[in-house]
């Protein structure tokens, strides 16, 4: 989804859906919280914690590859504001919106 103002673009809105798989980088982050994929439970809040918290790790990350993509591109006049992840549900599991 793109946001508009007054014609003008002022960026856009994206929903990604991948498997864990796809991000080494959550593999990693489960590896050292000691998390297993298909073997944690999100009703246990020990367990949710360290879920948030890598899927916030890989977050933070997307963020630096975006800004590093922007600065080279725009140049250090652009600058890419970015907003904390929000706890979220889909449906019944536990998620970030960023």
């Amino acid at each position: 989804m793109c946001v508009y103002g007054n014609k003008l673009a002022f960026g856009s809105v994206e929903l990604q859906r991948k498997t864990y798989t796809d991000y080494p980088i959550l593999l990693t982050q489960f590896e050292q919280l000691g998390i297993v994929p298909g073997l944690f439970t999100y009703s246990n809040p020990n367990d949710k914690a360290k879920v948030l918290t890598a899927l916030k790790t890989v977050i933070a990350n997307y963020y630096q590859t975006i800004a590093k993509d922007r600065a080279s591109a725009y140049g250090k006049g652009y600058k890419v504001q970015v907003q904390q992840p929000e706890e979220v549900k889909i449906g019944e599991l536990p998620g970030l919106r960023d």
